[in-house]
């Protein structure tokens, strides 16, 4: 098993039209085309309960084509197996832009940006030298900007996001479309795969999305947090291999 600290290299975000396509049905599961991985993840935490680091825990096999659960009652996670049959309502909607709903936060050397909308609670914005918001003007100091840049990196519904002053692109960590099972959580899309929803009208291309599996988000298709309080519960094993 590996995990994903953050560095601070950049990476612009892969380009749309790769092959790589989620479609979000009605009322139904999440279709996924093309050429994307698809990973099990957990989130590696301290004492406070912060997030530290991500734990590649494995690779899950799939087809070309392949439906994604986003009721959250499949017998079958993270694969759809028909239950949202019974009565799953979604009532998607397409989300504002990103920087219609962001304020800047600071940053020395950097834009820092924050959507609060977006936020689904991931804990990766503070650790025992404090957060993203009280640190952006420190950044300066070139371990405060690691420390910055490595937890709004591992941010994974992409509510914060860092611009240095000499690129044209938001830094990103990773770009090849992945979609990442979270531990009890989300599925974590990487890589600006293109997700078109039920009436057709797509959502903003970013890097990092989050998109709901436990069927509670009052902000569906996005995640906002609500697996937690529902008590949403698909986890690999420790081996790596899917929990049954």
């Amino acid at each position: 098993m590996n995990t994903t600290n953050g560095t601070t290299s950049s990476a612009s975000a892969a380009p749309v039209g790769s092959g790589a396509a989620l479609e979000i049905t009605e009322n139904g599961p999440i279709k996924v085309s093309g050429p994307v991985k698809i990973v099990r993840r957990r989130s590696i935490r301290n004492a406070r309960g912060a997030g530290i680091a991500w734990e590649h825990v494995g690779e899950v096999p799939h087809n070309e084509e392949t439906w994604l659960c986003r009721c959250g009652e499949s017998a079958n996670k993270p694969f759809c197996d028909g239950s949202h049959r019974q009565g799953f309502v979604a009532d998607d909607s397409c989300p504002q832009l990103y920087d219609e709903g962001a304020s800047v936060v600071g940053g020395v050397g950097m834009v820092i940006k924050d959507n609060r909308h977006l936020c689904m609670h991931a804990k990766f914005c503070f650790s025992q030298e404090g957060n993203v918001w009280k640190k952006a003007d420190q950044t300066d100091d070139d371990d405060v900007r690691r420390n910055v840049v490595s937890m709004i990196e591992r941010c994974p519904s992409g509510a914060l996001t860092v611009r240095f002053e000499d690129e044209a692109d938001i830094h990103e960590l990773e770009t090849q479309p992945t979609i990442a099972i979270v531990d009890d959580g989300p599925l974590w899309v990487i890589g600006s795969i293109p997700i078109t929803l039920a009436d057709g009208s797509q959502l903003e291309p970013r890097n990092r999305v989050t998109l709901c599996r436990c069927g509670h988000s009052d902000t569906k298709p996005l995640c906002d947090g609500a697996h937690t309080g529902a008590g949403f519960a698909d986890s690999a094993t420790a081996e790596g291999a899917d929990a049954t």
